[in-house]
This record gives structure tokens, sequence and C-alpha cells, in this order.
């Protein structure tokens, strides 16, 4: 995909690095702090599939990047109303897997799972929302893992965009690779 494919959303920047864990192609998106992606071509996707391969720095404390997935956000723009799906460094070797929404810019967490897993490897993942249940995966190389599962009883968010981004404090630590992004109609 092309740079006019997406909208990039935040008080952070990003870059161009030289990695590839997918084998494809040499290079991967960098993130700095609160800056996100939203796919021009997904306005109207219900059923989301988000599957990439990603990765963030954690140095310790505050100094760390989140990987967040936007699933159903209301505009191309705006992140005010939508599912934000966000894997948190709490260790080197610890994560912390959380879901919630924005609605008017009010965040409402879903749920959490911490989860034994280093932040600093490539993984690839998969976030899927279906039916209002929200899951989240990893790919050991031969299976998915399932890392979390929530539902939103409130319904609230019917279809919308979908896309990627890093959150976390606003430093040159706080980075998030992504990799072969694809975005698309949950597949099973």
């Amino acid at each position: 995909m092309a740079q006019s494919d997406w909208n990039f959303i935040g008080t952070g920047s990003w870059n161009i690095i030289e990695a590839s864990p997918s084998g494809v192609g040499s290079y991967a998106i960098r993130f700095f702090a609160k800056m996100h992606m939203l796919w021009n071509g997904n306005a109207n996707i219900g059923n989301t599939e988000i599957v990439c391969w990603a990765r963030a720095n954690y140095v310790g404390g505050d100094r760390r990047g989140f990987i967040t997935f936007i699933l159903r956000s209301q505009s191309l723009v705006d992140l005010d109303n939508a599912y934000l799906v966000q894997i948190i460094p709490l260790s080197s070797t610890v994560i912390r897997v959380q879901a919630g929404f924005w609605l008017d810019g009010v965040w409402t967490l879903l749920g959490y799972q911490d989860v034994s897993l280093a932040i600093k490897e490539w993984r690839k993942y998969r976030v899927r929302i279906k039916n209002y249940t929200i899951q989240v995966e990893y790919y050991d190389g031969a299976d998915w893992i399932l890392l979390f599962l929530t539902d939103d009883q409130g319904n609230h968010f019917v279809s919308g965009a979908a896309g990627v981004g890093g959150r976390g404090p606003e430093s040159d630590y706080s980075w998030t690779d992504f990799d072969d992004i694809e975005i698309g109609e949950e597949t099973t």
C-alpha cells in the first residue's frame, strides 16, 4: 500500500526503518509516542480483522511503546469514537493486553489480561472483532495462540475504519514497529 492509502493521526512522528520480520521487503514503519494510521479503504468494515507483525520498545518505567490496534473508528481522522486494543509492556517479559473503547472522547476499559511474552521481539498478531467480541492472538509459528478475549455488552460501533499505531509517553523511547499489515473482513 502507498502512503496515500493511510490517514496519519496524532502528536507523535513516524519513519521507515530497515527491518523485516516477515521476509517481505526490507522495511517496516516505526511510530513514536502517540501516532496512528487508519487505512482509507475500509470505512464500512463490520467484522474486522487486522493481521500484522509488530514489536515495541521497553527500556523501563514509562520508557516504552504500546502496540495499538484501532477497530471500527467512526472517522478516518478521529479516534474519539473507536475500539482500541493495546499491547502494553509491563516489563521486558510481561505484557498487558487490554481492550476498550473511546466514546465521545471518554475511555471505557472492557478488560485486560497480563501475559508472559517478550515485547521487543517481532511477533505476528491477529486482532478480530465479530459480533462485538474482541479476540487477540499471536502466531507461534504453528498455531494462533489466544492472548485475550472480551465482549462489548453495549454493542457500541457497528462498523468503521481500522488501523494500527503506537501509544505511550512522549519520548524517543516510546516506539512501536509494524510490518506486513493486512486489514479486512474477519476470515473465520
